[in-house]
């Protein structure tokens, strides 16, 4: 079968067009597939650069192996370090002109990076992005909305970036040109990606969309983000408020947002946390002490935007400055009527 002509000078180029980053850890039932699924990609022209995060399992013989199979695949082998030095450490040697993300318990679609390179190629963009699916226990589910077919310019993605509404804070659904992804990572261990997306959309002057699911996130307890741990979920917290600190120091035209609406999600953030810690802790002292810290970061957002607020999370807010105690009880009991209905409907419909 005759090649196309940039089929062919895809081929014969030494430099990969694409640079793909898997930072390893602990995945060993979940990395061939991954590797697989990128070797499997019909654009070519690409390097994977999987980085062995220390892991104590069979993960770094596997990625050796694959380094000898595929001239294309490098590994580097590190102390533990975090997902995000992970990436760093492939960022600093990549040598593609765009750079791309897949995380080593994931899959994607054989068409995903022809059809995100295409995209940013034709569009001159900064960053591309498709949709996903969300993987749990065999099944995939789309997650919504998709993107709208189009390209947009940079307030846009700020703004819609920071609401986590229509562009997700993951790195993993885009493609990005290598100058905007160049300083790397936080050094936190958890919620990289929602801590640096931001910056990274600051530098984006346009980005395209592509309406179709052509990343597989999987769902799993012992993930690095799932799962329920005060450290994780202050973590989570801790980022969005470097997060909104971010936006409000930047010029409202490049996000088209007020000081009041981007303080808003920043309480719902401290509101759901405190939610999450007075069901989940068991420790009450240790709860409190949570809910009362994060009520007294956030004590100036809330003023500014109490009056966009949603009724049901400025209520919730209310009780966590005045009665922390009451609202830990509150979410407690609620968490139980919702757990006895769930397993009443179960038993009904089993």
């Amino acid at each position: 079968m005759t090649k196309k002509p940039e089929e062919m000078e895809e081929m014969r180029s030494d430099i990969p067009e694409v640079t793909l980053i898997m930072p390893v850890y602990n995945v060993e039932r979940y990395l061939r597939e991954a590797v697989d699924s990128v070797i499997a990609q019909t654009f070519k022209n690409w390097e994977l650069i999987l980085v062995d995060d220390g892991s104590p399992d069979g993960c770094p013989r596997i990625c050796d192996e694959y380094s000898r199979l595929d001239s294309r695949i490098r590994v580097i082998h590190k102390l533990n370090g975090g997902q995000g030095a992970a990436r760093n450490d492939a960022i600093k040697v990549a040598r593609g002109k765009y750079i791309g993300f897949v995380d080593s318990d994931d899959s994607i679609e054989p068409d995903m990076y022809a059809k995100l390179h295409r995209a940013i190629t034709e569009s001159g963009a900064d960053m591309a992005m498709c949709g996903y699916f969300l993987d749990f226990r065999g099944k995939s589910k789309v997650k919504k909305p998709l993107p709208e077919a189009g390209i947009y310019d940079g307030p846009t993605l700020m703004s819609e970036g920071y609401r986590d509404r229509k562009v997700q804070s993951i790195s993993c659904d885009k493609l990005f040109k290598r100058e905007v992804v160049s300083e790397g990572y936080p050094s936190q261990r958890y919620f990289e990606d929602h801590a640096v997306m931001l910056h990274w959309y600051e530098k984006v002057k346009k980005w395209v969309a592509v309406p179709e699911p052509l990343y597989h996130y999987r769902m799993r307890r012992s993930g690095v983000t799932n799962g329920f741990s005060i450290e994780k979920r202050v973590a989570k917290f801790d980022a969005d408020m470097a997060r909104a600190r971010y936006m409000a120091s930047l010029p409202e035209e490049r996000h088209g947002m007020t000081q009041a609406e981007i303080a808003a999600p920043l309480i719902a953030s401290a509101v759901g946390t405190c939610k999450s810690v007075a069901r989940e802790c068991d420790d009450s002292g240790k709860a409190l002490e949570v809910i009362k810290e994060i009520t007294e970061k956030t004590s100036s957002a809330y003023e500014e935007c109490r009056e966009i607020l949603p009724k049901k999370v400025a209520n919730r807010y209310e009780l966590m400055k005045n009665r922390p105690g009451w609202f830990r009880r509150k979410m407690r009991m609620e968490r139980m009527f919702v757990f006895a209905g769930n397993r009443k409907e179960k038993l009904l419909y089993d």
